[in-house]
């Protein structure tokens, strides 16, 4: 069985740029800083959303991903808190 995307939530270990930032109507706020959670999606080269012959790795930040709950996998508010609290 093979995959054509994937998407994790994961916890940044150096600073990353959301790559929904352009994109509206998306409330981002742009930084992903160390220590937050974001979404870490990847579209491999047979994806219908990757028009290019490489693995594309994408970074959404929480904000984002609560704008696409249809799309992106949920990051828990609380859980989100914890990490800014942290940090």
């Amino acid at each position: 069985m093979s995959h054509d995307s994937a998407s994790s939530i994961v916890r940044a270990r150096k600073p990353h740029y959301c790559f929904a930032r352009t994109g509206y109507p998306f409330p981002c706020r742009g930084r992903i800083e160390p220590g937050t959670l974001y979404v870490r999606s990847v579209a491999f080269p047979n994806h219908e959303a990757n028009g290019s012959g490489k693995v594309l790795v994408r970074a959404v930040c929480d904000n984002c991903a609560a704008a696409c709950p249809d799309e992106l996998p949920q990051i828990p508010v609380s859980a989100s808190q914890d990490a800014r609290a942290d940090g």
